[in-house]
């Protein structure tokens, strides 16, 4: 029976909180980490953006392409020599 009243002993001890005089431990308040904002970041400038020299490289290919066809292609389909055939007839 021993066992038993040292169970209600601690049982009372503890529902009846920390004796008179003393304070119960308070808890550590949690740690806060503040981070700071992140600055926003600035745009990359055009000369530097992979887009546009993929565009100018793209235009150029097309451009020198065309040229080439015209040049090759493109010659005259007439006769040469100017003929006159005259007013009328």
């Amino acid at each position: 029976m021993t066992g038993m009243r040292l169970v209600c002993a601690a049982l009372l001890l503890w529902l009846a909180g920390p004796a008179r005089g003393q304070e119960a431990p308070r808890p550590a308040p949690p740690a806060v980490v503040a981070v700071p904002p992140e600055e926003p970041a600035q745009p990359r400038p055009l000369h530097k953006r992979p887009w546009l020299w993929i565009t100018l490289a793209g235009t150029a290919a097309v451009l020198a392409a065309g040229i080439a066809l015209g040049t090759i292609y493109g010659g005259p389909d007439r006769d040469p020599e100017p003929r006159f055939r005259g007013f009328g007839n």
